[in-house]
């Protein structure tokens, strides 16, 4: 209960306070010795960030201590000292970032001499404190014990009571399946009579958080003191599906009341000001992200207010427990939006700014107050800690999307002192977001939080705002513009960016995905201020759809949302029955099966490819391909040009990962794997694979990964994989896209070393082929002349596949998305598209005009590799991005040719052709290495990204007359490629490239017919997508 005795329960506190740690110029006598008075992490801290440096501060100023830090097997880990506040603090700084899941154990190495007297240990002896699993999902690293089980809950009933006002934060030692908890079923908390307890219930990797809620009717959270609470969690799956918790805990709730209101500000700070924490020395109260997609930050400048209800203090001398409700706001100020922190991400108004940059405290923080537990000094300062989850969102909507998200089990860790009357708090802490679901961003946290307490500061306290506005849309995906709607693909969730969290009860009532008027079963996720919606099975071509929001969508206030509907359809799809689906692109390896590999060498040999009539390999003289590495950090990834069978893609069968234990002879014919598979977990998306291995890849090891296929227009889908419309995957597009099918496609691979590097998978944006079957689902119209002449040929508007054409104010055809124009500058040797008519034999020809027709279209995906500034102190040398070969199918091509005379031209359509991208030139004239690229500020002031790619083209569908062999294998290309960065208001970053140079394809028929076509300026167009931000897999497999 909050009782209204302010001056009594604030003097108390002063009273405490003074008798433990008062005004810091009296904070230790002469006589008392030195000592260590706070660390962080604090002694037996848990789930510490890996990446987190390390603070110790002393009664005094002390020389530069001799520390021992060392891991659970007593290996020494690096690190450098850096004094602060005069050297009464000393900042920690690991050479390298803390492994994942691991103690670690801190010491003096040697006595610390002082004028005061000798220390001659920390704390007893030593600190010890545990970093938290890693978050890459991959298993051993993951997890901080092999059991499925409890690790740690705040409070815990013994060190930190468990009061009335409490939330439970449970840790668990694996992470929890994200649909496996069910408040009510899975996760409850009753009372003693059995009821269940209103709860608002966080899940989120290992944290599972239930913060008890108001009864109907009450305006109480309260749980009643001394009465017998149980928390149960029933069957509640791990996220690998493989075990399963049960757990009852008694909870007997202590009586706080009467409590009373703190009214705390954080302490205002600027870059001019600077005000400087004593704890670790960084700027207080001021956020700077460090990262590689944005760079390290200037400072955001948190400002706010909280109101804290303290426990009463006369019954808690020794550990006085306080909570923060939840609701609080602190607000942080506008920062601009750079790219890998140096290309400004420009907008029409000028560079993309967040705005202001809110967390909200999505459940009661709570907190306590305790004497200090390194020192027995009257005079040494109490310590704060503090256990909350907060949201954070922007009030802009691109940095919204791509920062919007859940932090929860954030634990600061403070000190807490009187000056001149004013209760100061300074707490450190570390907080990771994720940015554009790519990256785990990572930031400092030094709080200053201050309490006035003289002349009725108390009394004269503001009171909360209350929370009157109804939660708004800011943005959505797949959005308003219908070139993005056009780039929805099956797999691709639904996803509503607002303006404040929401309260997560309300969510599946208040939005609603329909087909008609018929709902559509979905999976729904909550992520600070977003909605997320996966339909089960994925969302169909062809089909309209509608998101509805009511007003039972509510924020944490219960303030209802505005009634809106918000309505897409993905394109329709022609039949693809008659085609097999490519992996378009494989990580780590090139999608085809190679032949010709030296494994001792990490030669991976060259794509199989169709032989001339003498036996020989057209492709014969293309360079070999490296064996590439993938990190221990990584997964496995494969992208489908199709929607695939999900139930055809099998661990352990159909889709296989194995150790190899002994390269044999490095051809890849006799080598020995393990006996058993690499286990791991498998994460399926209609258009994409994933798979995590339980442990990490081991640094210099050879593995290797199998994707079943047969050469069948009717494959068995139980054996091989197969799309969804049952044609199993093609692996050898070198051989012709018009067969299907095609042998296993097995990747060889090495382990190597965790990177901090980003990698970015892209995919092709809307493209005309929307089935992706290297056909276009069109027919073709004539325009005649008054004889009867056809003068135009042109697409049909109303077919599956339409044409997207637009023209420029010279009549020129503008390149469309993902799409290349091939012309021929002499028509009268080759003609493109369409040829020539005439009346009769006896009138003249007239050529015919195609612009439509000059057009091919391509499907594929591109992974890259985000490295960073190329000069952090040039700005205008831009961010390096690394691009992994991979190759593009495209549609066919109609020539017509002259043979020997005018008197005999030959149609030829060219079938789908395969663009492979070659490995760049290692600088020691080896062509082993990934791509170059660099994103920097264009002319006009905004992103582009620019690269250099060499290519092999192949049409190896390409039938010519009398089958008369033809040249049109390995074609090599040059493409100096250039064009806008931008970012959408769903977080997505869309890359265009366009060709800087013409380019000349030279065809030579049988030594009868050759001429040459061209590649005009701007004539291929490059369009790529980023993944949507918060994605969800809609099946997954362990092994």
């Amino acid at each position: 209960m909050i009782r209204n005795n302010t001056t009594v329960l604030i003097a108390a506190a002063l009273t405490l306070l003074a008798g433990c740690g008062g005004d810091q110029a009296v904070m230790l006598s002469a006589e008392a010795p030195p000592g260590l008075i706070y660390s962080y992490p604090a002694d037996g801290q848990q789930e510490v960030a890996p990446q987190a440096d390390l603070v110790l501060r002393f009664s005094t100023v002390v020389a530069e201590p001799r520390l021992a830090l060392v891991d659970a097997d007593g290996a020494a880990v690096g690190h450098t000292l850096q004094a602060v506040d005069g050297g009464q603090s000393w900042l920690i700084r690991p050479e390298r970032a803390l492994a994942p899941a691991q103690t670690y154990r801190l010491s003096l190495s040697e006595p610390l001499v002082t004028d005061g007297g000798t220390l001659t240990e920390l704390d007893d002896g030593e600190l010890v404190f545990s970093t938290r699993g890693s978050r890459t999902t991959i298993r051993s690293e993951s997890v901080t014990d092999s059991r499925f089980g409890l690790a740690t809950m705040i409070p815990d009933g013994q060190r930190f009571p468990v009061m009335d006002f409490s939330t439970l934060r449970l840790t668990l030692t694996q992470d929890i399946h994200p649909d496996g908890v069910v408040y009510g079923d899975s996760v409850r908390l009753e009372n003693s009579a059995g009821e269940l307890v209103p709860a608002y219930v966080i899940a989120r990797g290992r944290q599972l958080v239930i913060d008890p809620l108001a009864p109907e009717g009450s305006d109480s959270d309260e749980l009643t003191a001394g009465e017998t609470y149980t928390l149960t969690l029933k069957a509640l799956p791990n996220l690998y599906g493989d075990q399963m918790l049960d757990l009852a805990l008694p909870l007997v709730p202590r009586e706080s009341g009467p409590t009373e209101v703190l009214y705390q500000t954080a302490t205002a700070n600027s870059t001019s000001q600077d005000l400087r924490s004593k704890l670790n020395g960084e700027p207080v109260n001021g956020i700077s992200l460090q990262s590689v997609l944005l760079g390290n930050t200037p400072h955001a400048w948190q400002t706010g207010a909280m109101w804290a209800e303290l426990a009463y203090g006369p019954h808690y001398p020794e550990m006085t427990p306080l909570r923060i409700p939840r609701g609080t706001v602190l607000s942080s100020t506008s920062l601009d939006v750079n790219v890998g922190g140096v290309v400004p991400l420009m907008t029409a108004t000028g560079v993309q700014k967040t705005g202001e940059i809110r967390v909200v405290m999505t459940t009661d923080a709570i907190g306590y107050l305790f004497p200090n537990p390194y020192s027995d000094s009257d005079e040494a300062p109490r310590h704060v800690r503090l256990f909350m989850d907060v949201s954070m969102n922007t009030v802009e909507g691109q940095p919204n999307a791509s920062l919007s998200q859940d932090l929860t089990g954030l634990e600061l860790v403070g000190l807490a002192r009187i000056h001149d009357g004013t209760l100061e708090i300074d707490a450190l802490s570390m907080v990771e977001p994720a940015l554009l679901g790519l990256e785990n961003a990572r930031a400092s946290l030094a709080f200053n939080i201050r309490a006035e307490t003289a002349n009725r500061a108390q009394q004269d306290a503001p009171q909360p705002l209350a929370d009157l506005a109804a939660p708004a849309l800011v943005s959505w995906m797949p959005g308003n513009d219908a070139a993005m709607i056009r780039a929805h693909r099956p797999g691709d969730p639904v996803t509503l960016f607002f303006d404040e969290p929401l309260d997560r009860d309300s969510v599946r009532a208040g939005v609603r995905l329909f087909s008609g008027d018929n709902e559509v079963t979905s999976d729904v996720s909550v992520d600070g201020t977003s909605v997320t919606l996966q339909p089960v099975g994925g969302l169909q071509h062809g089909t309209s759809y509608q998101v509805r929001i009511d007003s039972l969508l509510t924020d944490l206030a219960g303030n209802g949302a505005q009634p809106q509907q918000l309505a897409f359809a993905l394109p329709l799809a022609a039949d693809a029955s008659a085609s097999s689906p490519l992996a378009v692109t494989t990580y780590p390896g090139f999608p085809c099966v190679t032949i010709g590999l030296g494994l001792l060498s990490d030669d991976h040999g060259r794509c199989q490819g169709t032989l001339d009539g003498n036996g020989v390999p057209h492709n014969g003289s293309d360079e070999h391909m490296p064996l590439q590495t993938l990190p221990a950090n990584r997964p496995v990834v494969v992208t489908f040009s199709q929607s695939m069978d999900l139930a055809s893609i099998r661990l352990g069968e159909s889709f296989r990962v194995e150790r190899v234990t002994d390269l044999g002879s490095g051809n890849g014919q006799d080598v020995t794997v393990a006996a058993e598979p690499v286990t791991g977990r498998l994460m399926l998306n209609n258009q994409r694979l994933r798979f995590y291995p339980d442990q990490p890849w081991q640094v210099g090891a050879y593995y290797r990964y199998t994707l079943a296929s047969q050469a069948s227009a009717s494959p068995d889908c139980g054996q091989a994989i197969c799309s969804s419309l049952g044609q199993a995957l093609e692996t050898n597009a070198l051989m012709g896209l018009s067969q299907r099918g095609g042998p296993d496609l097995t990747i060889y691979f090495k382990g190597s070393a965790a990177t901090d590097t980003v990698f970015l998978p892209l995919r092709n944006l809307p493209v005309r082929d929307v089935n992706a079957d290297s056909v276009i689902q069109c027919a073709i119209v004539e325009e005649t002349n008054g004889d009867g002449v056809v003068v135009r040929q042109s697409y049909a508007s109303d077919c599956v596949e339409p044409s997207n054409m637009a023209f420029d104010a010279g009549g020129e055809p503008l390149t469309p998305p993902q799409a290349t124009r091939v012309i021929s500058q002499d028509r009268s040797h080759a003609r493109v598209g369409c040829n020539r008519d005439r009346k009769n034999i006896f009138s003249s020809w007239l050529l015919t005009e195609c612009p439509e027709l000059k057009f091919i279209y391509q499907t594929g995906a591109l992974n890259t590799e985000v490295i960073g500034p190329v000069d952090p102190d040039n700005p205008a040398a831009g961010v390096r991005v690394l691009l992994y070969p991979t190759l593009l199918t495209t549609t066919s091509l109609t020539v017509n040719a002259m043979v020997l005379s005018d008197l005999t031209w030959a149609e030829t359509p060219t079938g789908p052709q395969v663009i492979r991208m070659r490995y760049a030139d290692d600088g020691s004239g080896e062509r082993n290495g990934l791509i170059p690229g660099v994103i920097r500020t264009g002319a006009d002031g905004y992103p582009v990204f620019e690269t250099d790619v060499d290519l092999y083209l192949d049409a190896p569908d390409l039938h010519t007359p009398l089958s008369l062999p033809h040249n049109q294998h390995s074609v090599p290309l040059y493409l100096d490629l250039l064009g806008e960065v931008r970012f959408l208001e769903d977080g997505r970053q869309v890359i265009e490239q366009y060709n800087q140079q013409a380019q000349t394809i030279t065809v030579n028929v049988g030594g009868l017919v050759e001429f040459d076509l061209e590649i005009p300026v701007n004539g291929l167009r490059l369009s790529y997508l980023s993944p949507p931000v918060k994605e969800l897999s809609v099946f997954s497999q362990a092994q």
